[in-house]
């Protein structure tokens, strides 16, 4: 909470408080901001050394492969992946609705999770690019970098 006062009624005019407002949004941003480093920082730490990291990796990729749920350790760090990454991820179901999406996503596209949840990840289309677009962006994948559509 933010709390500016002055002891003169209707001191501070709309554009004042406007600023305020920004102010607040700024200093919100950035708490969730080291809260989310704290977070990954957090994750490196726990991967630290390369043997744990192809230990997670592999064990991981074959629990998924083999349709298994994940150890409470694996699920815990990779949720915390997920939630501290810096890139835009989704998750969609088999029909290719979105059913989760992490922090980033949200604050790259605006899209919470509530907005894009159920939808496809069309919604994402700005409408400068035609279907072929995107049929040859798909097949040109893995990308160093998500491509912006």
């Amino acid at each position: 909470m933010l709390s500016v006062y002055h002891n003169a009624r209707g001191f501070f005019d709309a554009e004042t408080r406007h600023l305020f407002e920004e102010l607040a949004i700024n200093i919100s941003f950035a708490l969730t901001t080291f809260r989310l480093e704290r977070q990954r920082q957090a994750v490196m730490e726990a991967l630290q050394s390369s043997e744990q990291r192809d230990q997670l990796r592999s064990s991981t990729l074959e629990s998924v492969a083999r349709g298994l749920p994940l150890p409470e350790e694996e699920r815990h760090l990779t949720d915390l992946i997920y939630q501290s990454s810096s890139e835009a991820m989704g998750v969609t179901d088999a029909q290719n609705r979105i059913i989760t999406v992490n922090p980033a996503f949200t604050q790259m596209t605006g899209y919470t999770l509530e907005e894009a949840y159920g939808k496809s990840p069309g919604i994402l289309k700005s409408g400068k690019h035609d279907d072929a677009f995107f049929t040859a962006m798909w097949q040109q994948g893995p990308w160093p970098r998500p491509k912006v559509c």
